[in-house]
């Protein structure tokens, strides 16, 4: 079985009464090994902001992430990069 999501993509948990989540988007971190079972789908190890472990999900429990939450980490990092003004140094005068 091939994973349908790749590293650096943003996903959310589909909802399950059973699973205490933090809601919102995930990051793929790591693509698991493929399943010692055929009939099992593949799993992902993803990482949310609002929480400080990683999960192991399977692929059924996801689905792809929307709104500005949905874009990559290193877009959202140069987004910001490019908004902050850069200041000047002071001059020495004396």
């Amino acid at each position: 079985m091939r994973h349908e999501f790749h590293v650096g993509q943003f996903v959310e948990l589909k909802p399950n009464l059973m699973r205490a989540a933090a809601t919102g988007a995930y990051e793929i971190i790591r693509l698991m090994p493929e399943p010692e079972i055929s009939s099992e789908s593949p799993r992902y190890r993803i990482k949310s902001s609002a929480e400080i472990h990683q999960r192991i999900v399977p692929e059924s429990d996801l689905m792809l992430a929307t709104g500005p939450t949905a874009r990559s980490s290193i877009d959202m990092l140069r987004e910001v990069f490019l908004a902050t003004p850069i200041m000047s140094l002071p001059t020495l005068e004396g």
